[in-house]
C-alpha cells in the first residue's frame, strides 16, 4: 500500500485530503463489493456528525462506501456523505467497535489495541494535537469495549508512526507474532477432535 492508493491531497474547508483514490483500491483487492454477498458476516463503523452517534454499516449495502467513511479521520480527510449524513472515523464515537459483533451474535470477540506511539507530549503541528486528543479520549473508554471482548490483541508497534506507508510489512509482521502468541488460547474455545467412539471434548 502506498499513499497514493487511499488519498490524494486537495484543497477543502472539510479536511486536507481526499479519499477518491480508495474507490480503484479497494476495488482491486475486495471479491465483492456488498454486505450482502460477504461469505463472513461484516460490520463496518464510522461516526455519523449529524447524529452524534456510531453508524454501523451491516448486512446490506456499499462496503467499499463504508471502508472510506470508517477511515475518514477528521481534519486530515473529509467526511464522506451518506444519505445526507457526514461520516467521520468510527474511533469518534467507538474505538474499538466490539460490541456490535455481540449484537450480530458472536460468542466470542477478539479485539486488537493498538498502543499510543512513542511521541513528544508536546504536540508538534496540528495533526500531533489531533492525534494526542485522540489517543487521551481513547484511554478513557477503554473499559467500554474491553467488557464486550474475550481477548484483546496488542502487537508491539509503539515506534511505527501514523503515516509510515514505508513500514507495511513491519506492521504485518508485528500483528502476526501478536496473533501466534495467543492462538492457543483461541484454539481452546473450539471443541476437539473425539476419541474413536467417544464423545467431543472441549478443551478447558
Amino acid at each position: 500500500m502506498r499513499f497514493s492508493d487511499v488519498a490524494r491531497w486537495t484543497i477543502s474547508k472539510h479536511g486536507l485530503m481526499g479519499s477518491d483514490p480508495m474507490i480503484r483500491f479497494l476495488g482491486r483487492i475486495l471479491k465483492v463489493y456488498e454486505f450482502e454477498k460477504m461469505k463472513i458476516p461484516l460490520a463496518v463503523v464510522a461516526s455519523d456528525l449529524s447524529a452524534g452517534a456510531p453508524a454501523v454499516f451491516r448486512d446490506k449495502g456499499d462496503v467499499v462506501l463504508a471502508i472510506r467513511a470508517s477511515c475518514a479521520y477528521p481534519g486530515l480527510f473529509q467526511p464522506v456523505r451518506y444519505m445526507n449524513h457526514c461520516m467521520v472515523d468510527g474511533m469518534i464515537t467507538m474505538d474499538v467497535p466490539a460490541a456490535p459483533l455481540r449484537r450480530m451474535g458472536a460468542t466470542h470477540v477478539v479485539s486488537v489495541s493498538l498502543p499510543a506511539p512513542n511521541e513528544t507530549v508536546d504536540p508538534q503541528n496540528m495533526l500531533s494535537v489531533v492525534t494526542r486528543c485522540f489517543q487521551i479520549m481513547t484511554a478513557r473508554t477503554e473499559s467500554q469495549w474491553r467488557r464486550h471482548s474475550n481477548l484483546v490483541i496488542s502487537p508491539e508497534v509503539k515506534d511505527v508512526g501514523w503515516n509510515s506507508f514505508e513500514s507495511a510489512q513491519q506492521l504485518v509482521a508485528a500483528g502476526e507474532r501478536a496473533a501466534r502468541a495467543v492462538l492457543p488460547q483461541i484454539l481452546r474455545w473450539f471443541p476437539q477432535p473425539a476419541p474413536e467412539g467417544g464423545e467431543a471434548i472441549v478443551a478447558a
